[in-house]
């Protein structure tokens, strides 16, 4: 039986031997929303990316499964570090970008804010997460978000707390007969007639229909090659 991920962090060390490169904890086990397959992620940031290697390598390279790699074809090259331990597999990725301007960082927080609000948000996530689907598109399907998952969840951080709120209560509407509403998520709640895709009724589609150019920018993308 594989410890708590806090457990596991604390064990290895991890924050304190990456101390220097500002590093944050991502990904489904601090958010709670964790399955049998979850690894840990850990963002970090620095200018010299050799060095984040050399640094990996030194105190990790012993590890089960060790292996160290580039992504080049990121925006902002990424250099990965990854191994197994206590039954974790364990991502440590690295890009020139501050920690908390990396798109793996940025979802992390738009979805812990979302779990804030809205509890009843995740035991739906992890059943899609079961079924096979990545954390960004389970939450993006949910909550009927139009696009790519991973920008769209990106473009709810300007959103006020109220309108986030107002956006888990709408989203997933009992009764809806659109069949990309994907009724039925949660459980219990009354049926109305009206869709929750009508952007004059939901704040966040409404924010969405009011086009590309209108919106905040939301950076390129810099992220994982995979989400967390």
């Amino acid at each position: 039986m594989r410890p708590v991920h806090p457990d596991l962090i604390e064990a290895l060390g991890l924050l304190r031997r990456l101390a220097e490169f500002c590093p944050v904890v991502i990904g489904t086990p601090p958010l709670g929303i964790a399955t049998e397959s979850s690894d840990i992620d850990v963002a970090c940031s620095t200018q010299d990316l050799g060095h984040f290697a050399d640094v990996a390598r030194d105190h990790f390279g012993h590890m089960e499964s060790f292996s160290l790699r580039t992504a080049r074809h990121l925006p902002d090259p990424a250099v990965i570090a990854s191994f197994l331990a206590m039954e974790w597999e364990i991502e440590l990725f690295c890009q020139r970008l501050a920690t908390e301007d990396q798109w793996g960082v940025r979802h992390f927080r738009i979805e812990e804010r979302l779990l804030r609000l809205g509890p009843q948000l995740r035991e739906p996530v992890v059943r899609l997460k079961q079924d096979g689907l990545k954390t960004e598109p389970a939450f993006a399907r949910i909550l009927a978000l139009p696009g790519d998952p991973y920008e769209a969840l990106l473009g709810l951080e300007t959103l006020a707390d109220d309108d986030l709120r107002t956006m888990i209560e709408m989203a997933q509407v009992p009764g809806c007969t659109d069949p990309q509403c994907d009724a039925g998520f949660f459980s219990g709640r009354p049926r109305v007639t009206e869709c929750a895709k009508d952007p004059g009724r939901h704040p966040v589609r409404a924010y969405f229909a009011e086009g590309a150019a209108q919106r905040p920018p939301i950076g390129g993308r810099s992220t994982k090659t995979r989400a967390p």
